[in-house]
């Protein structure tokens, strides 16, 4: 089954920085499928996976992709949390120090704490990144 979609692609660099979901499909014909389509262009990473990597101390590479994975949602929880986007905070092709810093830490501690519950100590998201970003913080 082929899908077609009725929106453009304008938004997206190129494939690879694009994810594409397809919803509200209706039967075309011949086996194509007319669908709205909902193009997700990938946000800009402001570490590197080698950064995080040194950051979390690990020398092995079958976490990489999980470890990667990690950015983005960080990077979007830091962007609700300034109540700004990222972009605006970006001088001269590199971001504000404390928010590199507070990616950093909040990806090691969802990196270390995979689940809601640990049964070693309670462990509460590290008071010090609302230090390095409230100053930050877009109030509206």
């Amino acid at each position: 089954m082929r899908h077609r979609c009725s929106s453009q692609r304008s938004l997206c660099r190129s494939e690879k920085d694009c994810v594409i979901f397809l919803f509200d499909c209706l039967p075309k014909g011949q086996g194509v499928m007319s669908c709205l389509c909902l193009f997700y262009t990938k946000m800009n990473e402001y570490v590197t996976l080698e950064e995080l990597r040194q950051h979390l101390n690990v020398d092995f590479d079958h976490d990489d992709a999980y470890i990667s994975g990690l950015i983005e949602p960080v990077q979007l929880a830091i962007e609700a949390y300034l109540n700004r986007p990222l972009t605006e905070l970006v001088k001269d092709g590199k971001i504000d120090r404390r928010i590199w810093h507070a990616i950093r830490i909040l990806v090691a501690n969802y990196y270390a704490n995979r689940e809601d519950i640990t049964f070693a100590a309670a462990n509460v998201i590290p008071g010090h990144i609302a230090l390095l970003l409230q100053p930050l913080k877009k109030y509206t």
